[in-house]
C-alpha cells in the first residue's frame, strides 16, 4: 500500500508536505536519493506561499514547522509515517537526529509506545536488507552510497541505460504512477530530442524495447545497474512472471553469472518481503489457518479480515527448491457469477466482502524454476505427497 495523496485534501497535502522535507533534513544534510522525494512533494503543493515557504527552508537546511494533524485517519498517518521512514533509509543510513525525529512525529501523530517501536524495527530491517546489498556487489567498492555513475557514462552508455530503464519499466505492460518518475530519470539522460522520441514512444504504446548487450561497462557497474531494475521492479511490491523473465534477459546480455543472478534474484525477494510486512500496520488482520494435517503442524498467517482468499502453502515438486508455493484458493462462499463466450469465470463486487478478480490468482508459480499450475496437487503439500505421475518426466524437471 503506498500513501494515497489522494484521501488529502490540499491542506493536507501541504501538511504532509512540511513533513517530507522535515524528514529529508532531520539528519541536516540531503542525499542524492532524497533529491527525488523534494522534486516530488513540491509537485504536491499547489500554495505557492507554501511552495516558497519550503524552497526556503530546504535552501537554509532548515526544519520546518510541524504541526499534530486534522481530520486524517488512523491507517493514514501510518501510511505517511511509513513513507517518513522509506526517505530516512532511503541514503542507506539511520542517524540518531532521525530517529529522534520519528519520536517526535510519533508523539504528534498519537502512536502507541508499542506501535513506534514496532515501526522503528521495520525499519531497522529494511535498511538491514537494503545494506546487505554489499554482499551482492563483493568487497571491490565499500561506498554504501554509490550509485550508477551516469556522469562517467559516455552518451552511448547513457542511452542504453535509458533503454533498460524503459524496458523495465513497461516490461508487464503497465505504467503505474508511481514509475513516472522513473520513464521522467530515464528520458532526462537522453539530451537529444530525436533520441529521446522513440523512448517515449516506447512508454506511450506500451512496447517493451528490444534491449542489447551493454556497451563496455565495467561488470561490477552492471550489478549497480540490476539492483536499480530490481529496486524499480520491487517498488509496487511485487514480481509478476514477465518482470522475471526480462529480469533474466537483462543478467544473460550483461553475462551476470548464474550465481550472481541467483543471488541477485533472493535479494530482490527478501526486499518483497520486507515491503509487504508492512502491512500488518495497516490493515486490520486476523490469523488463518493453513490446512497441514498430515504432518501434524498448523501454519499460521495474517490475511485481511474480509479477504475472500484462503492462502496454502507447498513446494515445487519439479525443482525441489526450499522456496515455497503461494497458492490461492477462493472461499466456497465467493463464486464465479458467470462465464463469459470463452467460458472464462465472471467474479463480481458480493456483499460484506472485498472484490476480487480470482482469474488473476488461479495459477500457482514457483518462484524459483517458474513452473506454474492451477491445479495445486501438482505441488508438494507435505513430506507425505508423493510426486504426481505427470511430473514424473526427468526431461521435464531438467529443464
Amino acid at each position: 500500500m503506498g500513501l494515497p495523496l489522494s484521501a488529502l485534501t490540499n491542506e493536507q497535502k501541504n501538511w504532509y508536505a512540511r513533513y517530507v522535507v522535515a524528514a529529508v533534513l532531520a539528519d541536516k544534510e540531503i542525499s542524492v536519493s532524497e533529491v527525488e522525494y523534494i522534486h516530488h512533494i513540491m509537485n504536491v503543493v499547489v500554495d505557492p506561499t507554501e511552495k516558497a515557504y519550503l524552497v526556503e527552508a530546504i535552501r537554509l537546511k532548515r526544519v520546518p514547522e510541524l504541526l499534530p494533524p486534522k481530520g486524517i485517519k488512523q491507517e493514514i498517518l501510518t501510511a505517511i509515517f511509513i513513507e517518513l521512514i522509506l526517505i530516512m533509509i532511503s541514503d542507506f543510513d539511520f542517524q540518531v537526529l532521525e530517529r529522534r525525529f520519528l519520536e517526535k512525529v510519533s508523539g504528534l501523530f498519537g502512536f502507541s509506545k508499542n506501535l513506534f517501536n514496532n515501526l522503528i524495527t521495520w525499519a531497522e530491517k529494511g535498511l538491514q536488507w537494503k545494506n546487505s546489498r554489499q554482499f551482492l556487489i563483493g568487497d571491490s567498492i565499500t561506498d554504501p552510497n554509490l550509485k550508477v555513475p551516469v556522469e562517467k557514462f559516455n552518451y552511448e552508455q547513457k542511452y542504453w541505460y535509458a533503454l533498460v530503464l524503459i524496458a523495465t519499466i513497461i516490461c508487464d505492460g503497465v505504467v503505474d504512477k508511481g514509475e513516472i518518475r522513473f520513464i521522467n530519470r530515464a528520458v532526462s539522460l537522453v539530451n537529444d530530442t530525436e533520441d529521446q522520441a522513440p523512448l517515449l514512444g516506447y512508454v506511450r504504446n506500451k512496447f517493451c524495447p528490444p534491449v542489447s548487450p551493454p556497451p563496455d561497462i565495467p561488470y561490477v557497474i552492471l550489478i549497480f545497474i540490476f539492483i536499480d531494475l530490481v529496486l524499480i521492479i520491487t517498488a509496487d511490491e511485487t514480481i509478476t512472471v514477465k518482470e522475471l523473465s526480462h529480469l533474466k534477459h537483462v543478467s544473460d546480455i550483461c553475462d551476470l553469472t548464474f550465481e550472481q543472478y541467483s543471488k541477485l534474484l533472493e535479494w530482490c525477494k527478501q526486499g518483497i518481503q520486507w515491503k509487504k510486512s508492512k502491512t500488518k500496520f495497516l490493515t486490520k488482520t486476523t490469523t488463518v489457518d493453513i490446512e497441514n494435517s498430515n504432518e501434524n503442524v498448523t501454519q499460521r498467517i495474517q490475511i485481511k479480515q474480509d479477504s475472500p482468499i484462503i492462502i496454502l502453502k507447498r513446494k515445487c515438486f519439479v525443482c525441489n527448491s526450499v522456496s515455497e508455493v503461494l497458492i490461492y484458493k477462493l472461499r466456497s462462499t465467493y463464486n464465479a457469477t458467470d462465464h463469459n463466450i470463452f467460458d472464462i469465470p465472471i467474479y463480481r463486487q458480493q456483499k460484506n466482502s472485498d472484490y476480487i478478480n480470482f482469474n488473476l490468482y488461479r495459477i500457482a508459480i514457483c518462484p524459483s524454476c517458474f513452473f506454474a499450475s492451477d491445479n495445486r496437487m501438482l505441488f508438494k503439500k507435505d513430506s507425505h505427497h508423493h510426486r504426481p505421475e505427470i511430473l514424473e518426466n526427468e526431461s521435464l524437471r531438467n529443464k
